[in-house]
């Protein structure tokens, strides 16, 4: 099925020389002199890629680019601008915007083509991130739920039934059963508000994300660790060396990070393994590497974090939903930090993040 076009321009010679050009390259091509004609047209055809003209009468391109944007259904179409050379003000405005790219009049075909199949292009590849991570969020949020869940209701049960036989050894066993359940389904939870609060904030434009600091040292790690219902019992193994340092991220969004990275080091390594935490100030920012001795990733597995997929499930049943790395890498991307991962199958795995520095 060849891909739709939407076109608007409001000069005549521009529109047909246009739709020529796409329609013998096998585009399907749809068109409108303005904006007010574009938002017709866009939601009766849902096109692949929108070449729009600034300059337009009654609605033009940026205001018609911001009626797209605002639409959940439309706004991550490909958008590419069309301007003359001269108006560098429209050309400023749109890349302020964040469109996708502009063309300046008078236009080469082969520039015009090239940039809509850059765009397309990606466009494939977004979606296939897309409903690859749609996939795995149906895989996996109901057996991350009713997995706990079962549990408490099953053991809740069996005390109900069997309080007036139980000895209270086994009462407390029970119970303690429940409560791990119940952090675990507490757990699963909070991942996913966060992960949707992260998306939002992102769409919003990481409204207040980059103008907050907090102080880093030894105490502040060591507060997440004690508190941390998954991190906690293994606070033992857990050795750190945390340089004292102002970053330039909101506090909750910090312990978050750590919690997350943390938690995975736990998970996949064995219960007496070492898990080493180091902070330290480097000419880049504030670098933090948290090592374990476990299972390690495979290249596969490092080139997917991003993509809601928990890694080694078919060998390894610890519970997770693969979301704890993609939160830690969505607020570092939200900072203008970076996250990298070295390991080893079978060995260890380091992750180590970077962070601005206040």
């Amino acid at each position: 099925m060849s891909k739709k076009i939407l076109v608007l321009e409001d000069e005549k010679n521009i529109m047909n020389n246009l739709v020529e050009l796409l329609e013998a390259e096998n585009f399907t091509v749809f068109t409108g002199y303005n904006g007010i004609e574009g938002t017709e047209k866009l939601k009766q055809f849902k096109p692949d890629l929108i070449l729009c003209d600034i300059m337009m009468p009654h609605m033009n391109g940026i205001e018609f680019y911001n009626y797209v944007k605002k639409d959940f259904e439309t706004r991550f179409i490909p958008f590419i601008f069309l301007t003359a050379k001269t108006d560098l003000s429209s050309i400023r405005a749109g890349l302020n915007l964040g469109v996708d790219d502009y063309i300046t009049k008078p236009f080469s075909a082969s520039d015009l083509l090239k940039s809509i199949e850059i765009r397309l292009k990606k466009q494939s590849e977004f979606n296939g991130q897309f409903n690859s991570l749609i996939q795995n969020i149906n895989m996996y949020i109901p057996h991350e739920l009713r997995t706990p869940l079962v549990a408490i209701i099953g053991f809740s049960e069996l005390m109900l039934s069997d309080i007036e036989s139980m000895e209270k050894k086994e009462i407390k066993e029970v119970t303690e059963r429940i409560l791990w359940s119940a952090h675990r389904l507490h757990n699963r939870i909070e991942k996913f508000i966060t992960y949707s609060d992260l998306n939002l904030s992102a769409s919003e434009g990481n409204a207040g994300e980059i103008d907050k600091t907090i102080l880093i040292n030894e105490e502040f790690l060591g507060n997440i660790i004690a508190e941390h219902y998954y991190v906690s019992e293994r606070a033992d193994t857990i050795k750190y060396e945390i340089e004292e340092a102002l970053l330039k991220i909101h506090e909750n969004r910090l312990i978050r990070l750590l919690k997350e990275i943390l938690e995975n080091a736990v998970k996949f390594s064995l219960g007496g393994s070492e898990i080493t935490v180091t902070g330290k100030k480097t000419n880049s920012g504030y670098m933090i590497t948290v090592k374990d001795l476990g299972t390690g990733m495979s290249e596969e597995e490092i080139r997917n974090v991003g993509t809601f997929q928990q890694f080694s499930r078919e060998t390894h049943s610890q519970e997770g939903n693969g979301l704890g790395l993609v939160i830690a890498k969505k607020i570092l991307d939200m900072i203008g930090g970076s996250l990298s991962i070295e390991s080893k199958k079978g060995s260890y795995t380091s992750v180590t993040v970077n962070i601005p520095l206040a």
